[in-house]
């Protein structure tokens, strides 16, 4: 837990909004040309893990474990959409989560930093797949 108020704490994650939403267009955008198959019910899927777990690792293992399946390697693997997720939780998500709870590690904020990224990604994903079908 952080020394913040759940307020302060919500201000400082709120203040990192534009930030998220630019990192998950990003990685999107970039994954977009490889993709070979519908993201949405990977993105969905790990909205769900994200969702259930408490620490960022639970969600970095179960993208690894995506990667490594036959079955779903082709969108996670195949399009770098897993390596890109898993450094940015690790990286930009981890650091802008200490930053906001003003400690050196808060997986409790990472993590809700974490699920506000998938969103905003599934969300790119849902808009931009609709737009290369028009």
């Amino acid at each position: 837990m952080t020394n913040k108020s759940e307020l302060e704490l919500v201000a400082a994650i709120e203040s990192r909004m534009g930030d998220l939403v630019g990192l998950a267009n990003q990685i999107i955008d970039d994954v977009m040309p490889r993709v070979k198959t519908d993201l949405t019910t990977q993105l969905r899927n790990a909205m769900a893990i994200a969702n259930a777990s408490p620490h960022p690792l639970v969600l970095t293992s179960f993208i690894g474990y995506q990667m490594g399946r036959q079955t779903t390697s082709r969108a996670w693997k195949e399009t770098g959409l897993g390596d890109r997720l898993i450094k940015a939780i690790e990286g930009d998500v981890q650091g802008w989560a200490a930053e906001a709870a003003g400690e050196k590690s808060s997986p409790d904020v990472q993590m809700r930093m974490a699920r506000l990224l998938l969103g905003f990604m599934s969300r790119r994903w849902v808009h931009k797949k609709e737009k290369q079908e028009r």
